[in-house]
């Protein structure tokens, strides 16, 4: 016989702690300040640059400010971590527009370009970006990784990106707090100090806290338990 997954016991269709970022769109937990400051910057047309460390919340902070703009602008999401040989721009303008302009290969306008892991990003890359943005098809510009100084942008960037570099900081107990109860609204199920313990365990990064979470709520209620205790924390 089949085990019922502890979270369907507690009447949750999904795991309420997965790390993936489409879950939970509009979590930005401890980064309001942050996120603000992005939106208003790329809205206003420039060029940004978002430095988190992995597991940081950089993918749902770059979701976040997908949905933000997907009513008002094309998006162009993509990454620059595999190959070293730079995409066709062109092409991929093209591609994001729609209707009559697609069909005829025209190159969208107003579109906003979100290039996360940029580790492979080369002198081509910078000078198809820049050439699109001049030609105001490309509208504003997102970058992110876990470094600004380690990347290969070009000096021309780096200097349009200037004051925009949008850092991350660690998140602080109350956030974890808040996370969890936006996250699992049963009162009592478990305590706000063992929430900061799970959390500490975690090296207080926010896919790990997640990742934990789930294993201390999977260890307890498949033990049969109604609520988290300083026992489940055990299993970590």
């Amino acid at each position: 016989m089949k085990t019922e997954l502890w979270y369907k016991k507690l009447g949750y269709v999904e795991n309420p702690f997965s790390i993936k970022p489409a879950f939970f769109n509009d979590e930005v937990v401890g980064y309001d300040a942050e996120v603000d400051s992005l939106i208003k910057k790329l809205a206003k047309g420039e060029v940004c640059f978002l430095e988190a460390e992995f597991g940081k919340g950089k993918s749902t902070i770059i979701k976040y400010v997908i949905n933000e703009f997907v009513n008002h602008n094309k998006i162009i999401h993509i990454s620059r971590n595999k190959s070293d040989r730079a995409l066709d721009y062109e092409n991929l303008l093209k591609e994001a527009n729609t209707g009559f302009g697609k069909v005829f290969g025209l190159k969208a306008k107003k579109v906003i370009l979100i290039v996360d892991e940029v580790g492979k990003i080369n002198q081509k890359d910078c000078e198809q970006i820049e050439k699109f943005m001049k030609s105001k098809n490309i509208f504003s510009v997102l970058f992110a990784d876990v470094s600004f100084a380690k990347t290969n942008l070009t000096d021309s960037l780096k200097k349009k990106i200037d004051k925009n570099l949008i850092k991350l900081k660690d998140l602080i107990p109350n956030d974890a707090v808040e996370i969890v109860k936006s996250r699992i609204s049963i009162e009592g199920i478990i305590s706000d100090d063992l929430i900061i313990s799970i959390f500490e365990k975690s090296k207080r990064n926010t896919r790990s806290f997640l990742i934990n979470l789930e294993k201390v709520f999977r260890y307890s209620f498949d033990n049969g338990n109604q609520k988290i205790s300083s026992n489940d924390l055990t299993c970590l």
